[in-house]
């Protein structure tokens, strides 16, 4: 096959997985925000499609130019790392040559699966990440094909830790921060509490900000793995993956387009059923999440935007009062947020399985 289709195919997969991690996460950009009916779900959806984009394309580029600075690099390069694949042309264990059409199916799939994972969360209305989908569809097509040695323990081990530990610190934060918001304003009347009807649309712009500048560098890194293998692009001279021009405008681009067509689903079970929020809630819930996500970003770590907003909406919702909070919602949040890696890895080494005894790929089974 051409490798000019090969390579578009793999990339037009790719977008569509970022198209869907928009729509499945719209709730974290925009449910505090139509919830407390702070803006117009127009209006909203709006707000987020403009710095979803603009979190997606600004944060690399800062990355990208802050590299040299201890601690300072891209989500992408992370992501681009979970794995490690032979370069198009070598000669792998089993005498055969890695060809791009391998290293296209083995792509293929761990997004196509991730791609499916969020599909049944759509229709569900249950938040899921779409960060650990990613990462269990990519290492479990590369373990089918490569075996144990193709998964990179350490970065997969950093970035399981971000995305376990983030939404854990985020609970104490948001109630920490409701807490000093309360004894803020304990003596104000009801029109300086109002006054948080702007606060939640600055601080919805400066989530979705943050979303796009995490989960839309997941597949930057992805796309930029594939490129990388197959001898497209070349790492900088200190290691670090950087993402070239056109994946950062068309992933931007993608991500901003599933946030306009985000499911509302999801964005009812985020915004409502956790706990009845108001704009001070909103407020809060929305600047605690934001600086754990900004935070990880500029480090280079991936994190689950919608455990983390979950959880800062819990940690707010429990400020007000523990009985508040609607903890039976969260325990199937909990169920999901476990079973999404192990349960993607076993779906996509078991279809690139069945795709190698038809196609005669690489495989350990």
């Amino acid at each position: 096959m051409d490798p000019i289709i090969i390579v578009a195919i793999v990339v037009i997969i790719a977008l569509i997985f970022e198209y869907s991690n928009g729509f499945n996460d719209a709730a974290n950009a925009l449910a505090t925000t139509v919830s407390t009916r702070a803006l117009e779900p127009k209006n909203a959806l709006l707000l987020g499609i403009i710095f979803e984009f603009m979190g997606a394309f600004i944060v690399i580029n800062l990355t990208m130019l802050l590299g040299s600075i201890l601690f300072f690099k891209p989500v992408a390069d992370t992501m681009g790392k979970i794995v490690s694949l032979p370069a198009v042309g070598s000669e792998i264990s089993n005498g055969e040559i890695f060809s791009l059409e391998y290293l296209g199916l083995i792509i293929s799939i761990g997004l196509i699966t991730a791609f499916i994972w969020n599909l049944g969360a759509r229709h569900l209305g249950v938040p899921t990440s779409s960060s650990h989908a990613m990462m269990g569809g990519i290492c479990g097509a590369g373990f089918a094909a490569l075996g144990i040695g193709a998964i990179k323990i350490d970065v997969v081990m950093l970035a399981f830790l971000s995305l376990v530990i983030s939404p854990l610190i985020t609970i104490p934060v948001a109630y920490l921060l409701m807490k000093f918001i309360f004894y803020l304003v304990r003596n104000s009347d009801l029109s300086v509490k109002e006054k948080f009807r702007k606060g939640v649309i600055i601080s919805s712009a400066a989530f979705a900000f943050s979303h796009g500048a995490n989960d839309g560098q997941k597949t930057m890194g992805i796309i930029s793995l594939f490129l990388l293998s197959a001898g497209m692009l070349q790492l900088s001279p200190s290691g670090i993956i950087y993402p070239p021009f056109w994946v950062i405008l068309l992933c931007s681009l993608a991500m901003a387009f599933g946030i306009a067509t985000g499911a509302w689903k999801i964005i009812k079970t985020v915004g409502t059923k956790i706990f009845k929020m108001r704009y001070e809630h909103g407020f809060n819930a929305q600047t605690a999440a934001t600086a754990i996500i900004l935070g990880n970003s500029f480090m280079g770590l991936p994190v689950s935007t919608t455990h983390v907003m979950t959880t800062a909406i819990m940690g707010t919702g429990s400020a007000e009062r523990i009985s508040l909070v609607k903890w039976g919602v969260g325990k199937t949040l909990l169920i999901t947020w476990i079973i999404t890696i192990p349960v993607t890895f076993i779906i996509s080494a078991f279809i690139y399985t069945i795709f190698a005894f038809v196609f005669h790929t690489p495989k350990i089974f």
